[in-house]
């Protein structure tokens, strides 16, 4: 089974090629993942989620299971990355 996923950040309406992309990928995969990239709170719009989820409906873009959001992940980020010797990195960029 080809999984996909398909990661907008929170920030406004779709825009066009976020919105291509998401058909896109959806036609490519058999299950799809809707992951809410909002690992940057000070560019979060607030509604802007039930924005996507609209848009993604209209577009007739069905994910296969609830939406995740990245900053819920990002202990697992942390342990992935120290497993790889990458935490030092991972610290720089998730703030």
């Amino acid at each position: 089974m080809t999984r996909v996923r398909f990661a907008p950040s929170p920030t406004g309406s779709l825009h066009i090629g976020n919105a291509l992309s998401a058909v896109a990928t959806r036609n490519f995969g058999e299950w799809m993942l809707l992951r809410i990239d909002d690992t940057d709170p000070s560019r979060d719009v607030p509604g802007c989620e039930q924005g996507i989820l609209d848009d993604l409906r209209w577009l007739s873009v069905f994910c296969d299971d609830a939406p995740v959001r990245a900053s819920a992940r990002r202990a697992y980020a942390r342990e992935a990355a120290a497993a790889y010797g990458l935490a030092r990195r991972f610290e720089c960029v998730s703030h």
